[in-house]
């Protein structure tokens, strides 16, 4: 029951104490029947005290002007500063989303606490102000959610340098006759030397891989059927794998979502991918990640790529 009231309470309370539009309405015509007021006692005292003599028609003329200019300027002197009171919340405002676009998400603005009276907000920019606190907060929220997302995928999505390592050095160091395949390996080394090579763990198990690299493609450069969405710094996605024994587990979707992360932290805003044309999964698992298809990219050995990106 108490719930109810309340709610019923808060119901019939009024949206606002004063609209902008009423409330510089009342001020204007407020200031304009106070400035004629002050200008004609202003000019009629001057004239008793400093003339003696008839007045004719002509200084009747004289001082209905000299009224009507004392009374702009005291209306534009309190029009000027009565804007500076208006516009106060406002700059707030803007300085609020500055400093939310740096980053910060622990801003405010100060308004005043309208919980006990009769009236919700005290104008449009009140409500305004509220509104921003609360994009701020929800903000705060999910940059929480982000940096304990980093936190937890951190200890799945790890870079065991040692024993990648020993692992590729022991099959380029055998009897291994398969060029393909020690070329394959020599990359794999120099990713992980390179420091952009990532593997997923499952325990104690490798269950998926990729390299997350930061270097200029120099394929990339020369676009074909298309143009890349930005032409700024930007990083690369290359060979994801998944262990066949965990394949339809979001493992790839989880590997991009970090891959982000690591563009973010390191303020990189976008991420470029090449892929075989007949790579039909790799390119539908682009898109439903939201990047976007570029043209076509022909890599150094004359190898035919279709390219995406994705800007964040």
């Amino acid at each position: 029951m108490i719930i109810k009231e309340e709610s019923k309470m808060e119901s019939r309370k009024i949206k606002y104490k004063w609209t902008l539009r009423k409330y510089i309405s009342i001020i204007s015509i407020l200031i304009f029947i106070s400035s004629c007021i002050i200008s004609t006692l202003v000019i009629i005292g001057t004239i008793n005290i400093f003339y003696i003599g008839q007045i004719t028609n002509e200084m009747i003329v004289v001082i209905c002007i000299f009224i009507l200019i004392l009374a702009l300027i005291i209306a534009w002197i309190s029009l000027w500063i009565g804007a500076g009171h208006l516009t106060k919340p406002l700059i707030d405002v803007s300085n609020t989303v500055k400093q939310v676009a740096e980053g910060n998400f622990k801003v405010s603005i100060k308004r005043r606490d309208t919980t006990n009276c009769e009236y919700e907000y005290i104008n449009e920019v009140d409500e305004l102000a509220k509104n921003v606190n609360k994009m701020v907060a929800e903000l705060d929220g999910m940059d929480y959610m982000r940096k304990d997302f980093m936190s937890n995928v951190s200890h799945e999505i790890k870079t065991p340098i040692a024993a990648i390592t020993g692992f590729t050095e022991i099959l380029l160091d055998g009897n291994i006759d398969e060029n393909e395949r020690h070329e394959y390996l020599e990359v794999i080394n120099n990713d992980i030397n390179n420091g952009e090579s990532y593997v997923m763990l499952d325990g104690d198990d490798i269950v998926a891989t990729t390299v997350i690299s930061f270097a200029k493609e120099k394929s990339y450069e020369n676009i074909l059927d298309g143009k890349w969405i930005t032409n700024g710094d930007y990083g690369v996605i290359h060979r994801i794998a998944v262990d066949n024994t965990h394949k339809g587990k979001g493992l790839s979707h989880k590997i991009i979502k970090y891959a982000e992360e690591v563009c973010k932290q390191n303020n990189i805003h976008s991420i470029k991918v090449d892929t075989h044309e007949d790579n039909i999964l790799m390119q539908s698992l682009l898109k439903k990640n939201g990047f976007e298809y570029c043209g076509i990219v022909y890599l150094e050995d004359g190898g035919k790529r279709v390219a995406f990106e994705k800007t964040f």
